[in-house]
């Protein structure tokens, strides 16, 4: 899949962070790699439907930041998330450091420390298992973890109980964020492309009570001197 002969390390080398890190900086755009517990792994070229699990993802996390001042989305984004772990998650949803976050942008513009939410869309082509890229999430303390996977057409969200996930509950295909109040995803109106029904609850989450809460701590920690 990749010439492995021009490339500063292979697929399975051990490394700390901060020696991937550098050998990473040296490899061209196009190329996607991932530390993951300190083994290096390849990702594979993006699906079709990966593709649309992400857009579909993106879009949603995009529509609760407009909505509340004070978070950011970001789309794959190279996080720096600890001595043995660099993923490439496709999408994140944060708390702004300056509204008391715990991740911010670094003088070469990548996220270094924990975002409070991260999104892998599994393809089923990963060489790593889905319990090795959860336990880097977890030790990097990422406070939730949607895990979408394309092949089983499923969905489920792990926050973080501790030090380590716990599904959360869903109700009539309906998981809620901890994190984040009114961020709420219809995982049935998702697979089902029904974005009228997934776009409503979504509104609805963000008209309730909890996010005008959220909002306005978000507000009053800004202000704090």
């Amino acid at each position: 899949m990749f010439p492995q002969q021009s490339l500063p390390f292979r697929e399975g080398d051990r490394l700390d962070r901060a020696e991937f890190h550098r050998l990473y900086e040296a490899t061209t755009e196009d190329f996607r790699a991932e530390l993951v517990n300190g083994t290096v792994y390849f990702v594979p070229p993006g699906t079709v439907s990966q593709g649309r699990f992400s857009a579909k993802l993106i879009g949603w996390l995009g529509e609760y930041q407009m909505a509340t001042p004070g978070t950011e989305a970001l789309a794959n984004v190279t996080i720096l998330l600890g001595e043995q772990s660099e993923p490439q998650p496709r999408a994140a949803l944060l708390v702004k450091s300056e509204f008391g976050g715990r991740s911010y942008e670094d003088e070469e513009g990548h996220l270094a420390g924990s975002p409070e939410l991260a999104i892998d869309v599994w393809s089923g082509l990963e060489k790593y298992s889905f319990d090795e890229k959860r336990r880097d999430y977890e030790h990097g303390g990422v406070s939730e973890y949607p895990s979408p996977s394309v092949p089983e057409q499923r969905i489920t969200l792990l926050g973080l109980r501790g030090e380590r996930y716990e599904s959360l509950p869903s109700v009539d295909g309906v998981i809620w964020s901890r994190t984040f109040p009114g961020l709420w995803l219809d995982t049935d109106a998702l697979l089902k492309d029904d974005y009228d029904r997934f776009h409503a609850v979504l509104a609805k989450g963000i008209a309730s009570p909890a996010h005008a809460d959220f909002v306005a701590t978000l507000e009053a920690f800004r202000k704090t001197p």
